[in-house]
């Protein structure tokens, strides 16, 4: 079951029920539980007596689904998943699986005449009077057993009621981005080397490659030369991708390179009942490739022969809320459960990633040269300490905009900060306005004129006087995509700007709609989030402008300089990807970081080596295994209590334990937290700690929450 307690429960199964099914592993099933009907998922099928157990066992009351939903090696994917991340296996599993609610599904009559039971007569008959399948469920015992009788006779047709599998012949509107990848007749002499190598190993055995391939090499090429060989054999592709964004452009790339497949799509934004009927049509074998953002690990291909994890880098792959997985991590795993290669692709590679290349863990490749043999764009630093007046936009990035919008090229902006303004304060007595239910200051957003608080999701209307002091003199401070939108509208007439972040792209449609017309050349600026700079192949790029990236190094974290490097390469390489030649421009107050001096000189291999040697001697991944826990509760001195005390317990050989200490956020959604971090060489024993932790008597109003391999702590 769902449920936040790792146990199995034993339940039998009526006669009716065994008339009509041999087995029911790995089905969903409705069953009795703590006086509710709930939905619960059969891992394991054996025969047994009654009498052989001293406690009630109680009976199944109906089955879900027709046939397995996943398969042996998913089973035993999740069931890593939930020892290596410490989070029971039911959910796990449903967290997996897509949601199953009658109202994602139709029924339809197909025969007019037919023979069948009293019971299946009574369902036809409320059919016909229009019942909903879920009001027919409250009538009918044992529906489902009966409705899918009804369904093998051919007599009723269940169907999801919104749903789409990408086809060549399908109207692909919502994929339509005017977008076209033209492969290369051939390799370059660079792509060739990698796929002499590669194809060696796309075979059943299970081999980890890590791609390392500056921006615009042609990764893509390699990876589209790879699904060939793996489905020209009769195998299945998973194809993970770290934004949701980057979906439609890779949609259309493998239509057009694989016309006669059949390509899903799953990320967290399409509808139940799509992913419902997608996961049917997986399982019977219908499906080709998968591609989708981190849940499109859990595609439960029988046939599975490649994963590719495309700009495997990126920090998206990680789940941040129960269960927290790393997709990249859990494709690698599946790909040895599977037994199949997997690919890691990225101009800019994890330390971690890049670590387990150089110690042999991983088969290495690496391309440092574009597909189309031009240069790198040049780096030019710009620091705003030096500038005067208004230090949004520098002078020498406002004439490099009008330099590229005059030569016909077109320009993106790049600011990780959404909103108009970072936060709103009193000029009289120094009061920031701040979230009622978390510890943060409030982004104000002017196109919806209020201040918004991104934990909670919570807005307020804009004040006019403080609260503190009831002053009327508040001032705005701190930039966000909508005040750079602003600006450059202001500042440079007569040039097409768009906004490309998660606020201007939440409408259906939107997205899609903004990089087609990108893609068109009918925008000239685009300013956008972290969404703007990951995987986009824009022709026509000739500037890219960094408005700032020192919120991201000045984090308290120790993966700060490893983001802000790996982001400034991912954004500068968006320019000169096709003929014109690419600039990239970028402000900060601090030029003197180390960051800024590996980046310029594109000296990837110098930031890993220093990198490592600070985790190293910090004790931090890839040479310590780390745990971060979050103690929560709506009580600050429980949540600090139960943190101490806690600590004070932990007393294992091997293990390293900082804290307690106030999370760098105290409070989110009025919990107020305190963080413990774990550190160990071994995997073994930070996981048997957690486990310990969370079999100790803790307080109902306290929770505690486990990251496995935290991406951040804060």
């Amino acid at each position: 079951f769902n449920l936040n307690i790792d146990k199995e429960f034993i339940y039998s199964v009526p006669d009716i029920l065994n008339e009509k099914e041999s087995s029911l592993l790995f089905k969903r099933v409705f069953a009795p539980l703590k006086n509710k009907i709930q939905i619960g998922f059969v891992v394991e099928d054996f025969h047994d007596k009654r009498e052989n157990y001293d406690f009630k066992i109680e009976d199944v009351i109906d089955i879900i689904d027709k046939k397995p939903i996943i398969n042996e090696k998913e089973f035993k994917f999740y069931k890593w998943m939930s020892d290596y991340y410490v989070v029971p296996l039911g959910q796990i599993i449903f967290n997996a699986l897509p949601s199953f609610k009658l109202n994602y599904l139709k029924v339809k009559l197909k025969k007019d005449s037919y023979e069948v039971e009293n019971v299946a007569k009574k369902i036809i008959d409320l059919i016909k009077k229009g019942y909903s399948l879920k009001k027919i469920q409250k009538n009918i015992p044992y529906f489902f057993v009966h409705l899918n009788s009804l369904i093998e006779k051919g007599v009723v047709e269940i169907s999801s009621k919104k749903y789409r599998i990408l086809k060549r012949d399908f109207d692909l509107k919502e994929f339509d981005i005017s977008y076209q990848y033209k492969r290369p007749k051939k390799l370059n002499k660079y792509q060739q080397s990698v796929w002499n190598r590669l194809k060696n190993f796309l075979t059943d055995e299970f081999s980890v490659h890590l791609i390392f391939g500056i921006t615009g090499s042609g990764k893509t090429e390699i990876y589209l030369k790879a699904m060939e060989n793996i489905l020209n054999r009769g195998k299945k592709v998973i194809y993970l991708v770290p934004e949701i964004a980057l979906t439609p452009n890779f949609a259309e790339i493998f239509l057009q390179n694989f016309p006669n497949k059949k390509i899903g799509v799953i990320h967290s934004k399409i509808t139940e009942a799509r992913r419902n009927k997608l996961w049917e049509e997986i399982i019977d074998g219908n499906i080709d490739i998968v591609i989708g953002a981190r849940s499109a690990i859990f595609a439960p291909f029988k046939d599975l022969g490649l994963i590719i994890v495309d700009e495997e880098h990126e920090t998206s792959y990680k789940q941040e809320e129960k269960p927290r997985y790393n997709a990249r991590d859990c494709a690698v795993v599946k790909g040895k459960i599977y037994n199949v290669p997997v690919i890691l692709g990225s101009a800019t590679p994890s330390v971690k990633s890049w670590y387990n290349a150089f110690t042999g863990k991983y088969h290495y490749y690496e391309i440092l040269q574009r597909a189309n043999l031009n240069p790198l764009p040049e780096i030019e630093i710009i620091d705003l300490k030096k500038e005067k007046g208004d230090r949004i936009i520098s002078d020498k990035l406002k004439s490099e905009i009008k330099k590229a919008i005059s030569d016909k090229g077109q320009v993106i902006l790049f600011l990780n900060k959404k909103g108009y303004a970072s936060y709103l304060f009193c000029k009289s007595c120094g009061y920031v306005f701040k979230c009622r239910n978390c510890d943060i200051s409030l982004t104000y957003y002017k196109t919806k004129n209020s201040l918004y608080c991104p934990y909670c999701e919570t807005y307020y209307k804009i004040q006019f006087t403080c609260p503190q002091c009831d002053s009327p003199y508040l001032q705005l401070s701190g930039k966000g995509t909508e005040k750079i939108e602003e600006k450059v509208q202001q500042e440079l007439a007569n040039i097409k700007v768009a906004r490309f972040d998660l606020e201007s792209t939440s409408r259906k449609g939107e997205m899609v709609k903004i990089l087609r017309e990108f893609n068109e050349g009918k925008i000239d600026v685009i300013v956008g989030t972290q969404m703007i700079a990951k995987g986009h192949d824009f022709k026509n790029v000739n500037l890219v402008g960094i408005i700032s990236v020192d919120n991201i190094l000045n984090f308290p974290d120790y993966t700060s300089s490893e983001r802000a490097f790996q982001l400034l390469v991912q954004c500068s390489g968006r320019a000169g990807r096709d003929k014109k030649k690419g600039k990239v421009i970028v402000q900060t107050y601090n030029p003197e970081n180390y960051v800024f001096k590996y980046f310029k000189n594109y000296d990837f291999k110098g930031f890993y080596e220093n990198e490592l040697y600070f985790r190293k001697t910090a004790k931090y991944p890839p040479f310590y295994n780390i745990c971060h826990l979050i103690f929560e509760s709506n009580n600050y001195n429980k949540a600090k209590m139960v943190a101490n005390e806690v600590f004070e317990k932990i007393n294992f050989d091997g293990v390293m334990k900082l804290g307690p200490a106030e999370s760098p956020i105290r409070k989110i959604r009025n919990r107020y937290r305190f963080s413990i971090l774990l550190k160990s060489k071994s995997k073994v024993k930070i996981n048997s700690t957690v486990k310990y932790i969370l079999n100790l008597k803790i307080p109902h109003s306290v929770d505690i929450k486990v990251d496995i391999d935290p991406e951040n702590i804060s």
